[in-house]
C-alpha cells in the first residue's frame, strides 16, 4: 500500500513536471504572456505577408476577433526602414528601425511610414505569430503608435417647393487619430551584418505618393 500511493505522488510529480516544462516551450517566444494573456483582444499591425490575401494571413485569421477582414487600416507613425529578404515563394519583408544607416544600401537606408492592417487577436494568436516571428531572436514585438485616418459623413436636410424632405450627404475633411498597436520589427542585432554585406538579397518594397495633409510617401508591401 505505502508503495502504491509513493507511485502515484511520483507519477503525478511527473505528470506536472512535465505540463511546466511544455508551457516553457509554448510560451519561450512570449515571455509577456502575462500582458497580453490579460486581453481577450490585443491589437496588432500586420504589414508584411500576415495581410490579407499573403500566404501567411492564415496565422491571423484563427484568432482575429474580426476574421477574416481587418478592423481598419494604418500607417506607422514612426518612419522605418522596409526591406524583402528575396527567398522565391518564401520571400518575406522586414520593418527595421536602424539606428545607423552609414553603411547601408540606400534602399534600406531610406525610412517612410509603413502602411498595413489593423486585428485584434486572442492571446493564443499572440502565441503563434511570436513563435512564427521567432520573437526575441529574429524579430522583436513592440508597442507603436499607428496612425489611422476617418472621415465623417453629413447630411444636409431641406425642405422644397412641394413641401418634400430632400437630403444631401458629403464627406467631411479628413482627420487622423492614433492607436497604439503591437507590430513585429526586425532586430538589428540579427539582420545589420546581412544588410550591411548584401551578401544575401534584400530588396526595396514599393513607395506609394498621396497628397494628403498628413500622410505624403509609404511603404506598402506587395508579394511579386
Amino acid at each position: 500500500m505505502w508503495f502504491a500511493k509513493k507511485h502515484d505522488v511520483n507519477a503525478v510529480q511527473d505528470a506536472i513536471t512535465a505540463l511546466i516544462h511544455e508551457e516553457k516551450q509554448r510560451l519561450q517566444f512570449t515571455p509577456d504572456y502575462d500582458i497580453v494573456g490579460a486581453r481577450k483582444g490585443n491589437l496588432v499591425f500586420i504589414h508584411d505577408d500576415m495581410m490579407m490575401l499573403q500566404p501567411n494571413h492564415g496565422l491571423v485569421v484563427q484568432q482575429s476577433l474580426s476574421g477574416f477582414y481587418p478592423f481598419s487600416y494604418g500607417y506607422t507613425s514612426k518612419r522605418l526602414s522596409f526591406v524583402k529578404k528575396d527567398l522565391a515563394l518564401k520571400s518575406f519583408p522586414i520593418a527595421l528601425e536602424i539606428r545607423d544607416t552609414d553603411n547601408m544600401p540606400m534602399h534600406v537606408a531610406n525610412q517612410y511610414r509603413i502602411r498595413g492592417e489593423i486585428y485584434a487577436l486572442r492571446p493564443e494568436g499572440i502565441i503563434e505569430l511570436d513563435t512564427h516571428r521567432q520573437n526575441g531572436v529574429q524579430f522583436q514585438r513592440i508597442r507603436t503608435n499607428i496612425n489611422v485616418g476617418s472621415q465623417k459623413q453629413r447630411r444636409n436636410h431641406w425642405v422644397n417647393a412641394s413641401g418634400q424632405d430632400q437630403y444631401s450627404y458629403f464627406l467631411d475633411k479628413e482627420e487622423m487619430c492614433t492607436v497604439e498597436c503591437w507590430m513585429y520589427v526586425g532586430r538589428e542585432a540579427y539582420w545589420k551584418d546581412q544588410l550591411e554585406s548584401e551578401f544575401f538579397a534584400f530588396k526595396a518594397i514599393d513607395i506609394i505618393q498621396e497628397d494628403r495633409l498628413w500622410l505624403k510617401e509609404y511603404y506598402q508591401y506587395n508579394r511579386r
